[in-house]
């Protein structure tokens, strides 16, 4: 930020106790080509601070006679969290200025610094600083805003009407709105289909914000890992049988933990119909569920084209689909893997991946996780 301009035109209020300190704050700034106003009280701030509009830079004394600065901060805070505020504190207020900063300030200065001759370096680098640190805050608060209104225009806009789309299909589907013709049948499976991938996305989407703004929650309770893993089986069934794929599930009668069921269900889901996708034709997919002490392992194997070892390392982040012209033709929103490793890990778990990168010769997905919470 060029410090030689970057008072011109700006509104600032600076609020001292000392007179002295106020005009000599007037004259400066307006010397770098500011609208100064000077208050030497709380009363007087706020008043300035209502009437001036919008207040561009506030340069704030922590110690005023009427009120402690640190609050009249936060109260000045509460009315416009776009203004640059900057305190100035005594020699050796570092722990005055932390509070402060705590409070809401952008920057401190020690009035030490404050000198009548000189560049007053002191002064104007802190404000560059306060300058930059308050536009970063506000560009976060506009991308915080910008993803919750995304998130709530996929949630409502998207989500709800794909929704009531896969309703009415499955009704159709059922019979009860009347016969289908064989034609009809076929028509209505295959907008079945676009549909239920089309939800899936949405989801993905969703499940994705969750997660990058940190409100990824587990709601555990105890169940069986088995019928979640049988579960997840049966609804990709029908996906393998169309590429007449051999779908096998090896698990115990029986293995209960305290897990959240719906999340985990999301992670086998993902691994499952991703086996299946990336497999060809006539190929198989394996799934096998075993109990190691206090922990539970889920494989699930396919005899894919395999992933070339310089892309395993990448497989679990944001976005990133495998490169090459088979799997180019895969639709996907390459965020699966990464909500797969983020559940994982939220249960204490984690998830790893080997190939030998061998077309026939496939991939294995092993995920291992405690049947019971850590303990913290």
């Amino acid at each position: 930020m060029d410090v030689g301009t970057l008072l011109v035109g700006r509104r600032v209020l600076a609020v001292d106790g000392s007179e002295g300190i106020g005009s000599f704050l007037l004259e400066l700034l307006e010397a770098r080509g500011a609208h100064v106003t000077t208050r030497q009280s709380a009363a007087g701030a706020r008043e300035a601070f209502a009437a001036g509009g919008n207040c561009e830079l506030v340069i704030l004394d922590i110690l005023l006679p009427d009120a402690d600065g640190v609050e009249l901060l936060r109260e000045l805070r509460r009315v416009d969290d776009n203004a640059v505020i900057v305190v100035l504190t005594g020699a050796g207020g570092g722990q005055s200025a932390t509070i402060a900063m705590r409070a809401g300030a952008d920057a401190y200065v020690e009035k030490q610094h404050l000198t009548g001759v000189g560049e007053n370096e002191h002064l104007f680098d802190a404000l560059a600083h306060a300058f930059e640190h308050r536009s970063g805050a506000i560009a976060r608060r506009q991308v915080e805003a910008m993803r919750t209104d995304f998130y709530n225009m996929v949630t409502h806009d998207l989500r709800n009407p794909a929704g009531n789309v896969l309703v009415a299909l499955k009704l159709l589907q059922s019979g009860k709105a009347g016969p289908l013709t064989t034609q009809q049948v076929d028509l209505v499976a295959l907008a079945f289909r676009s549909a239920s991938k089309f939800v899936g996305l949405i989801n993905d989407y969703l499940d994705f914000a969750k997660i990058d703004a940190g409100y990824l929650r587990l709601d555990r309770e105890e169940a069986d890992l088995v019928a979640v893993v049988r579960a997840s089986a049966a609804s990709a069934r029908s996906q393998a049988e169309v590429k007449s794929l051999t779908l096998s599930v090896d698990a115990p009668e029986r293995l209960m933990g305290l897990i959240d069921a719906a999340k985990l269900e999301q992670v086998v889901d993902n691994l499952i119909s991703n086996a299946v996708k990336y497999t060809p034709d006539g190929g198989r997919v394996g799934i096998r569920l075993t109990e190691l002490d206090t922990m539970a392992r889920l494989e699930v194997t396919d005899s894919g084209e395999g992933i070339a070892s310089d892309q395993l390392e990448h497989l679990f982040t944001k976005f990133h689909r495998v490169p090459g012209q088979k799997t180019a033709q895969i639709k996907g929103t390459g965020l699966g893997l990464l909500i797969i490793r983020e559940i994982v890990q939220a249960h204490g778990g984690q998830v790893r991946v080997e190939s030998a990168g061998v077309p026939g010769e496939g991939s294995t997905f092993t995920v291992e996780l405690p049947l019971r919470e850590p303990v913290r």
